[in-house]
């Protein structure tokens, strides 16, 4: 590394050709900020020259890296940082040279031009510049730098700012060179010579007294330390850019070429440097687009808040310099993949639930929780999932707007819920709506149904949420109206809306109340005012005229007027007084609670339940046709409609069918399997309602109607469905009796309301390793080797090991209770039990 101090001559004079890589920022600088100043440098510097002194102005620092270095060829640098102060020098000189020339100063403008370009012998096209800008820029610098300048009739780009600040330097230079100022004797009377003196000042002030500290790096120098140090020179880098400067660095490092590593995995969303300076409300503040986009994205991803003024160095700290961190390509592409995304949530669809909770953060006015947002649209989970999330967190939010709650944990809050989604993606839903459920206190806790309803309806709304809040959450609650109606569905409102008190808050000059009316009375009515139910949307156009009238008139220009259904319904209002204000309000109320439900709305428990069927057009079955099924269907099927009868229009998924019958996982499946294949002739119509959900999950229920059908089968088959209390009636042998006698007591109320279906007598089995058909025969098996293992001594460990899976058990069992057994006659009455007891279940 060397560094020294360089004049415009120095640097562009001789074989040295220098070039911005495609992903170093945009010219940036402006003239307030930055060409206004310099220009008066210049000119005190020119004036000086003119008066005999030689003064010199330190521009700042460029740091510069050697790429390419052939003997006797043009020495290629990159500019690693100070291609601000390059572009404008160049910019300078080339405005000085063509108002010299259009001033009939060419010698000047000669010299000029040969710090500006090379000759045609060196190199030619774009390679005779010996500076060349980033990508962005080129064009327009390309037509400053010909001879000639600016076409008149070249259409600006507004992309950049290199048109305008030649433009600012060729106006400046004429100026002064056209203005000599004083006593023209003392630079001579010709005024030829006079603007030759003064552009020879200029370009000496220009090439000579502006100069520069160039540090000149190796291939093998540290640049990206270099960079850091000196990005705060003229216009601060965004954070953004320090980001890709140190990832591109990386990139050098891991042996790959930054200008590629650029192009592929940055400059897509990335690269357009004019959106991400643009600057938009990061908490109680304004930061540029880049830093609040880095900001939420760190905050996503390490699940914490970063301070603004440290994001860089956190980052590089665990996404450059850590040596866990991944290579610097995979992390420009999650960036710039991440990027994308980010601009993308100011454009989503509102009627979509994404786009929804976007138009939530902008009425709370609150955007700490985009982090959350991002890390669920990045989560692998299911539309489903991340639509009751996002419905859970709108929810949330809004109902603490409704009842005033601070807002000062939900930057906490928010980085918690990324995190708890980052580590839980499938059932991000769930983390969220449980960890929402925990937070207890006025800084974070979900208000109830019973708030919102005391708050709407009891207190006054306007005046405790601001206009802007307030007009749009009547705005939703107008969406949803006409969602529910056969009005157009629309997801936008008109922008001119004005909130506005249907009885007016002067209501005393055109609202009287009766004559005599007592303070009461005054008092009912003023505290009425500011309810929302006396609160509506109308056009801008309308409110004058609206303000303070009757309601007469007001009724009759909202039915001329307004297309709002908030006002279609006040129309069929004969009065308007405090009891309307009430009922109005009532309405309000549930339609804010319906569209913003509580917490119970978003467990899985209730969300996830089905509506409707999958398959809406597969239609049941009709009586006789089911009382066929349940006559010759298996036992396990009559067993499965006999449960799902006895709980009608009762959801429920699989596994958890199979866990009330007793049954193993896996077993439903089977048995509707059975189901198709024994009765073809009904092809997709089944005895009961499917439903697969988002989450891949089957449900099952029956209808009410199939229900009833399927009741009036068991009624009519003669089998029925024997409950414990009829199976005890049917048994009997008093041992076995008392075995069902205490099977409740043995296994507490999971017994008790058990059914089984009982098969005709004479089918029965005596293996005791059949399968049951029932929740009941599940606990019967387990309860009979419990009275075998009490009543009979015999190895503890054995009965344990079957009382788990009385399934497996085998006609092992048999022969141990034999050996148990103290006389034949007692193994007889066990045998016997045993029989009957299968015989009534239904086992095979």
């Amino acid at each position: 590394m060397e560094a020294r101090a360089n004049n415009a001559t120095d640097l562009f004079l001789g074989n040295h050709r220098y070039y911005v890589p495609a992903y170093q920022r945009a010219y940036v600088w402006t003239e307030e900020k930055q060409w206004s100043p310099l220009w008066e440098d210049i000119s005190r510097l020119a004036d000086g020259s003119l008066d005999g002194k030689a003064d010199i102005h330190f521009l700042g620092a460029v740091v510069i890296r050697l790429e390419d270095k052939s003997p006797g060829q043009v020495t290629s640098w990159s500019v690693i940082d100070g291609q601000q102060r390059l572009t404008t020098l160049q910019l300078l000189m080339s405005a000085l040279a063509q108002a010299a020339e259009e001033d009939g100063v060419s010698d000047t403008a000669v010299l000029l031009h040969e710090l500006l370009a090379f000759k045609e012998q060196i190199a030619q096209g774009d390679e005779r510049f010996r500076f060349w800008p980033t990508t962005v820029n080129q064009d327009s610098y390309r037509a400053v730098m010909e001879h000639g300048g600016l076409e008149p009739e070249r259409e600006d780009d507004a992309a950049n700012t290199i048109e305008e600040a030649w433009e600012f330097f060729r106006e400046r230079a004429r100026d002064y060179a056209r203005n000599a100022g004083g006593d023209e004797s003392e630079y001579g009377a010709d005024p030829a010579e006079a603007l030759k003196t003064r552009y020879g000042a200029l370009y000496q002030a220009v090439t000579a007294q502006l100069q520069l500290v160039s540090i000149s790096l190796d291939p093998e120098d540290p640049a990206q330390v270099i960079f850091e140090t000196l990005n705060a020179r003229g216009t601060p880098l965004l954070a953004i850019e320090l980001v890709k400067n140190a990832l591109l660095d990386k990139a050098r490092g891991e042996g790959l070429d930054p200008e590629a590593a650029y192009v592929k995995h940055w400059a897509d969303q990335l690269g357009d440097d004019a959106y991400w300076s643009e600057e938009e409300r990061l908490g109680r503040g304004i930061a540029t687009r880049a830093e609040a986009f880095l900001y939420y994205w760190m905050a996503m991803k390490l699940g914490e808040l970063v301070p603004a003024d440290g994001l860089f160095d956190r980052f590089r700290r665990e996404f450059v310099a850590s040596s866990t961190s991944e290579p610097a390509t995979a992390v420009m592409d999650e960036i710039n993949a991440d990027a994308a995304l980010y601009r993308s949530l100011g454009d989503l669809d509102p009627a979509t639930a994404a786009g929804a909770f976007m138009g939530i953060t902008e009425m709370v006015e609150t955007n700490v929780f985009y982090p959350v947002t991002m890390a669920l649209m990045k989560a692998d989970l299911s539309d489903a999932r991340r639509s009751n999330a996002l419905g859970a967190l709108g929810s949330y939010l809004v109902r603490r707007m409704v009842c005033g709650l601070q807002t000062r944990s939900y930057g906490t809050i928010a980085v918690s819920l990324a995190d708890e989604i980052r580590r839980n993606p499938s059932t991000a839903d769930e983390e969220i709506v449980s960890f929402l459920l925990s937070s207890e206190g006025d800084s974070a806790r979900w208000p109830t149904d019973d708030e919102i309803t005391r708050r709407l309806r009891e207190q006054p709304i306007y005046g405790w949420l601001g206009r802007s809040r307030l007009s749009a959450m009547l705005g939703q609650v107008e969406l949803f109206m006409r969602s529910g109606s056969k009005t157009e569905d629309i997801s936008a409102l008109p922008t001119n809306l004005a909130l506005e008190h249907i009885m007016p808050q002067a209501w005393a000059r055109n609202w009287p109340l009766e004559p005599g009316a007592s303070d009461e009375a005054a008092e009912l009515r003023e505290s009425k005012i500011h309810l929302i139910g006396n609160l509506t949307l109308i056009t801008g156009s309308l409110n004058s005229s609206l303000s303070n009238g009757p309601w007469k008139d007001k009724r009759a220009a909202l039915a001329d007027h307004s297309i709002l259904m908030l006002n279609k319904e006040l129309v069929a209002v004969d009065v308007w007084d405090e009891g309307s204000i009430d009922d109005r309000g009532q309405r309000l109320v549930d339609a804010i609670i319906t569209m913003w439900p509580g917490p119970q709305r978003f467990t899985p428990e209730d969300w996830m339940k089905p509506n409707s069927e999958s398959w809406p057009d597969n239609k049941i079955l009709n009586s006789d046709e089911l009382s066929a099924v349940f006559n010759t269907g298996t036992p396990y099927l009559r067993t499965l409609l006999a449960d799902l009868a006895e709980r009608p229009d009762e959801r429920r998924k699989y596994p958890q069918i199979e866990k009330d019958l007793g049954w193993p996982v896996g077993r439903l499946r089977g048995v509707f399997g059975g189901y198709r294949q024994r009765f073809p002739q009904f092809k997709q119509r089944r005895p009961f309602a499917l439903h697969f959900d988002a989450d891949g999950n089957w449900w099952m229920w029956q209808t009410a109607e199939q229900a009833e059908h399927t009741r009036a089968a068991i009624t009519e088959s003669g089998t029925g469905v024997t409950t414990m209390e009829g199976l005890r009636d049917k048994i009997e042998l008093p041992e076995v009796r008392a075995l069902v006698d205490d099977l409740p007591s043995q296994f507490g109320s999971a017994g008790a309301g058990w059914k089984a279906s009982v098969k005709p007598e004479g089918s029965a089995s005596v293996r005791l390793n059949s399968p049951n058909t029932g929740a009941f025969g599940y606990f019967a098996k387990q309860w009979l080797f419990l009275w075998m293992r009490d009543r009979f001594v015999g190895d503890e460990d054995w009965y344990s090991s079957r009382l788990s899976k009385p399934d497996e058990v085998s006609v092992d069992a048999y022969e141990r209770l034999r050996l148990h057994v103290a006389n034949e006659a007692d193994l007889a009455v066990v045998i016997e039990g045993l029989v009957q007891t299968e015989r009534e279940l239904g086992t095979e």
